[in-house]
């Protein structure tokens, strides 16, 4: 069984999965990102929902030339709250970065508004799942144990 965790060893761990999100996007390394999204990911946004992991590795996947096309600039991430209520944590926040494109060009900002929820008790502080998608919307994870970040 595991040892319970403490109100911030959660809240580091979900910093820590936040900073990974941050350096993999300024990396455009799009196996970092997808790796992190768990069988029952959820992606909320304007018009659709992309239920699992398969969907939205799919997504990834017919982007990714447009994705490694473009040279990250800056990337922020500004959550203005972080929750945890015993077996789940919520955060929500903003987003802004923008990018170039690699042969050339004018630089394309880019923000929005985010949110996350976690399912199931953060039990390991060094093991973690999910990322947003840079898209507003409200995105949904579960955490395995054999992930880390």
């Amino acid at each position: 069984m595991a040892k319970p965790t403490s109100l911030e060893d959660d809240l580091r761990a979900i910093q820590t999965l936040n900073q990974q999100d941050v350096r993999a996007v300024m990396t455009s390394d799009i196996d970092t990102i997808t790796s992190q999204w768990t069988d029952d990911f959820v992606v909320l946004s304007a018009g659709s929902i992309v239920r699992g992991r398969a969907a939205n590795t799919e997504i990834a996947e017919r982007g990714r030339a447009q994705i490694l096309a473009m040279e990250p600039v800056d990337c922020t991430v500004d959550f203005q709250e972080i929750k945890v209520f015993g077996e789940y944590a919520f955060e929500w926040g903003t987003y802004r970065g923008s990018v170039r494109p690699r042969a050339g060009g004018q630089t394309v900002s880019y923000s929005g508004s985010r949110g996350a929820f976690y399912s199931v008790r953060l039990t390991d502080p060094g093991r973690c799942t999910g990322r947003g998608d840079n898209r507003p919307g409200f995105v949904r994870f579960r955490r395995p144990p054999s992930i880390g970040c």
